[in-house]
């Protein structure tokens, strides 16, 4: 089945975008690497930005964490492909997008968990009866490793603290 983030959308041309499991390798080229970073990341800030929109109230495991797993989908698998063909196929071209493209990824991944709003709604969930007793194993092991890893990560300080951290 192919992916929900790539489902009806203008940009399935890009091959970093292809919804097949198994890209066609010699059809991945650095020129469109750059679009597809620009475009999965967009998509990324969107998904987090609809989570976040979301009325507390209404906030269960499907709207945080089952939106959150699927929030950086897109943009977790273009990253993916694009270092198995840097490993496949070291080119310069490859090299200056990884190069431009790598601090920025590792900048939006790094300013998830400080994001308040979605912090806000992963713990109303995590706390709410659908957060507690209705989920699968694995649901409550990824809900548990989700808010884990947001705390380590800084989600609880206070908002000087996070400017600091986010510095």
């Amino acid at each position: 089945p192919e992916p929900p983030f790539l489902s009806q959308d203008p940009h399935l041309g890009n091959p970093f975008l292809s919804p097949a499991p198994l890209p066609e390798w010699p059809q991945l080229q650095p020129s469109s690497l750059q679009g597809a970073f620009q475009w999965a990341l967009e998509k990324a800030q969107a998904a987090l930005n609809s989570i976040e929109s979301k009325p507390l109230e209404t906030c269960g495991y499907p709207e945080t964490f089952g939106a959150l797993e699927q929030a950086t989908e897109a943009l977790d698998a273009v990253h993916s492909r694009a270092s198995v063909l840097e490993s496949l196929r070291d080119q310069p071209e490859l090299r200056a997008v990884l190069r431009e493209w790598k601090p920025k990824l590792a900048a939006f991944q790094a300013s998830i968990p400080l994001r308040e709003e979605l912090w806000k709604r992963l713990k109303h969930a995590a706390e709410s009866p659908s957060g507690k007793g209705l989920l699968s194993e694995a649901q409550i092991r990824y809900q548990e490793e989700i808010l884990a890893g947001f705390r380590e990560q800084g989600a609880d300080l206070n908002s000087p603290e996070k400017a600091r951290l986010k510095a």
